[in-house]
């Protein structure tokens, strides 16, 4: 922790809303420093905004910080970070250096860009960073660790692009993007999982213990140098596999890609498991039903290169309707893909 970190005291003062307090720390001119304390947990809850941030304000909702690494010193082992207005950027190297989340409210680059380089610092400590709805995108080098112990990272709805080295040990990875421009590939050195995620443009290099893919496309190799790498669900490997390690193939039969075309709104899966989903020409980009499927089959879904789909949840047209766990229409593209499960004679339920 840098040296101006903000020492606490138990004073407290009045903040809206209902389980969230603010601790008095100090006093500088007359901007009060405090913490957001969560009344439940000696969790602490820093906010940070786009424009209207400084490092001058005491880090609340209404006198939020900029992110830059002075908003990082503020931090203790699991506090939160909120990042608040659009559109966001920020160009440090930032310097992680305790277990922290970082919630922002969209992946889009045009909502949360941090760019530059960000750096889990291990040398005192193992550090966990927790990211959701975030696009880093790290303009110089990349996503890497100091230090001897474990830096790992929990991803939820992001959108990572890094130009150099992207190395974690544990990890925990769910509906997010990870692409490479220029440098070296993802490299995982603990355990852990990656769900529903597309990573582009790296090979990845597993050398732990333990890694499951569930549907994930992997556009280049994966290479077990050591350890277990278990592919379950729609998850592709489109480059080659190899090293010394173990590979466990617990994937179902979804076989090879199949380009589908919308027809009225209706693709005819057959006996194909893994759709690329392509649009009419000339119509509405709405997929509304999915038929051909027995009652337990999965199916993934994804959008042809360049094309939109709109999955229609609960439509009032299908015979089997499609239901988005979310409860409204799904927007699918090539970089996420959808999984699906026939539950019932008219039930196909995203399955995550």
């Amino acid at each position: 922790m840098a040296d101006e970190k903000i020492s606490e005291s138990t004073e407290k003062v009045t903040l809206v809303g209902d389980d969230l307090i603010p601790i008095v720390d100090s006093v500088a001119g007359d901007n009060k420093h405090v913490k957001a304390k969560n009344l439940n947990s000696e969790i602490s809850t820093w906010y940070v905004h786009a424009t209207s941030g400084s490092d001058s304000n005491p880090g609340t909702p209404k006198f939020p910080f900029t992110l830059r690494q002075f908003a990082i010193d503020q931090t203790s082992e699991g506090d939160q970070i909120f990042l608040r207005g659009r559109p966001f950027s920020n160009t440090e190297v930032l310097t992680i250096s305790t277990t922290i989340a970082i919630l922002g409210i969209s992946r889009s680059s045009a909502f949360t860009n941090i760019t530059g380089a960000i750096i889990l610092d291990t040398s005192s400590n193992a550090v966990t960073l927790r990211v959701e709805n975030v696009s880093l995108n790290c303009t110089t080098t990349g996503f890497t660790k100091s230090g001897g112990n474990d830096g790992n990272v929990e991803f939820r709805n992001i959108q990572l692009t890094h130009r150099g080295d992207c190395i974690f040990d544990d990890v925990d990875i769910r509906n997010s993007l990870i692409t490479r421009v220029t440098g070296n590939d993802l490299i995982i050195n603990g355990n852990g999982t990656i769900a529903n995620t597309f990573i582009t443009d790296n090979d990845l290099n597993f050398n732990g213990t333990s890694l499951t893919l569930q549907d994930v496309i992997l556009d280049q190799d994966l290479i077990i140098n050591s350890g277990t790498v278990i592919l379950e669900g729609g998850t592709v490997i489109k480059g080659t596999i190899s090293g010394a390690g173990t590979l466990v193939d617990n994937r179902k039969g979804l076989g090879t890609e199949s380009i589908k075309t919308l027809a009225t709104g209706v693709i005819a899966s057959l006996s194909d498991r893994n759709l690329i989903i392509a649009a009419q020409t000339g119509t509405a980009d709405d997929m509304i039903e999915l038929t051909g499927l027995t009652i337990g089959d999965d199916v993934l879904l994804r959008a042809d290169a360049g094309d939109t789909i709109t999955v229609k949840h609960n439509d009032a047209g299908a015979t089997i309707k499609i239901l988005i766990t979310a409860d409204g229409d799904l927007v699918l593209d090539e970089d996420n893909p959808l999984r699906l499960t026939l539950v019932s004679t008219n039930k196909l339920c995203q399955n995550i």
